[in-house]
Parts: structure tokens; C-alpha cells; sequence
């Protein structure tokens, strides 16, 4: 009896979904690499912080500047592990072979991918739960922090979402683990780009597209400008479209569309 089938045996009537999800968790949280991302997580937020704190005391950067970037940070290195994670989720059953096993268990396909989805975004309540004291402690006052902080958890659930689904795209089509996250890199450096873009680009036309069009951008733009710059949440609230959009477009093709012809062997499908 294979792994995934005695899975099923040891939980039954459970949702084909959960048991998919809860054999992923395990693999990712017991012994796998979630704890040790956690674990550098953490080293470079403490160094960050400590670094922000002394800038502080030297009346280098705003309190509320330095919550920006310890938040910002937070999101970014979510994105970054949720994209990993999501790449590796069906390459790597490839090449373990392990695969055929998957597919051949009375499981329906899109249950599955959903299941992968699910492991590959729980590192980021994590993520933010470690984030919080540091925050905290640089934050001006608590209402801001936890206006700054609630604004981060949406925005940055909405971002993990489109990370780890365009990394499982990847991970379907690829033909193997390395192509799949060198694919999900390149497409994660390629959104990343514009908000790397000096000032007086972002200030032209091209720029103020791309803060529209982006949704690594637009939320960037919208959560600099509702926290450093005092904007009306509704007022800058159309930036979010875009983000919103694209999260939903890549979660249809992932669990509906391209997801249920999940193959054995990667590459172009029918």
C-alpha cells in the first residue's frame, strides 16, 4: 500500500483535499524545510531590526518608515518561500518518483493541487506572526502598528496567493524541479522589477503604468502611500485591482484549468 494511500486509510471520511494537504504540511513542517526558512527568516529580521533601531535612535528614519520596510520585508521574503515551495510541489514528485503513485490513488487532480496550494501558503502566518514584536517594537504607537500590520496581512495574503500559484503553474509544466523554479524566478524577479525602478522612472508614464498594471507594484505603491504618506485607504484602494485580478486569474488556471490535466511527465500538455 502506497504512502498516500495508507494516509487515506488512517483518516477517513476526510475531504480527498484535506488528506492531500494535511501528508504536505507534515513533509514541509516535520523534519522538512519550513522550519529552517523560518529559522533564517528570523536571524534576518533580527538583524534588520537591529540595524532599523539603531538608524532610529540617530534620527535616521521615521519610526513609521521603519515599520514600512520591516513589514515590506516580511512580504517579500513570503513571496519568495511560498514561490519555492510552490515550485517544487508537483516537480518534485517527478523526479522522487513518487508522482505516479499521486495520480494512480483515488484522488481527484484538482484536489490535489489544491492540497499542495494550501501546504505551500501556511509559512505565511508564520512569517507575519514572527514579524509582529519586531514591528511592534519599532512602531511610533500601537494604532498605527496595527493599522500598518492589518494592511500588510491583506495585501501580503493576497501577493502569497499569486506567488505560490504561479510557482505550482510552473511546477505542472516543467519537466523538471530545477526548470521549474529557474521559470518561477525569472517570472517572480520579472514582476519584482518595477518597484526596484529609481524615482524619476516611476515618476514618468511608463512607470505610472506599471504601478497600475504590476501587482508586485500597485501593492507597493498602495501600502507606502496609506502608511508614509497619510493616503485614504479608499482613495488609493484602485491600485489593489490589479493585484486582486491577477491573484484570481492564476488561482482559476491552477485549480480549474491547467490543474485537473495535471500529467505524469511535465512540459506542453494537449
Amino acid at each position: 500500500m502506497s504512502e498516500h494511500q495508507q494516509t487515506q486509510k488512517n483518516m477517513p471520511g476526510m475531504p480527498t483535499w484535506w488528506v492531500v494537504t494535511s501528508r504536505e504540511l507534515a513533509d514541509l513542517w516535520i523534519g522538512g524545510r519550513a522550519p529552517v526558512l523560518l529559522l533564517l527568516f528570523s536571524i534576518l529580521l533580527s538583524v534588520l531590526s537591529f540595524l532599523l533601531a539603531t538608524n532610529s535612535e540617530l534620527s535616521l528614519i521615521p519610526p513609521k518608515e521603519m515599520v514600512h520596510m520591516t513589514l515590506r520585508a516580511a512580504i517579500v521574503i513570503s513571496l519568495f518561500i511560498s514561490l519555492i515551495i510552490g515550485a517544487d510541489a508537483i516537480s518534485g514528485e517527478r523526479e522522487k518518483g513518487s508522482l505516479e503513485t499521486l495520480l494512480l490513488t483515488p484522488t481527484p487532480r484538482s484536489a490535489i493541487i489544491f492540497g499542495k496550494f494550501l501546504a505551500a501558503i501556511s509559512p505565511w502566518p508564520a512569517v507575519m506572526a514572527i514579524t509582529y514584536p519586531y514591528g511592534l517594537m519599532l512602531a511610533p504607537d500601537i494604532d498605527f502598528f496595527m493599522f500598518a500590520f492589518v494592511w500588510a496581512l491583506i495585501i501580503g495574503s493576497i501577493l502569497v496567493l499569486l506567488s505560490a500559484g504561479i510557482g505550482m503553474l510552473m511546477s505542472i509544466r516543467a519537466a523538471s524541479n530545477r526548470e521549474s523554479i529557474a521559470m518561477s524566478l525569472v517570472v517572480f524577479l520579472f514582476l519584482l522589477l518595477p518597484t526596484q525602478l529609481p524615482g524619476t522612472a516611476q515618476a514618468g508614464a511608463l512607470g505610472k503604468l506599471l504601478k497600475r498594471i504590476d501587482p508586485m507594484e500597485a501593492c507597493a505603491h498602495f501600502f507606502e502611500k496609506i502608511l508614509i504618506n497619510n493616503r485614504g485607504v479608499l482613495e488609493m484602494s484602485s491600485f489593489l485591482l490589479s493585484p486582486v485580478m491577477c491573484t484570481g486569474i492564476v488561482l482559476v488556471l491552477l485549480i480549474w484549468v491547467i490543474g485537473p490535466k495535471l500529467q505524469l511527465q511535465g512540459g506542453k500538455q494537449a
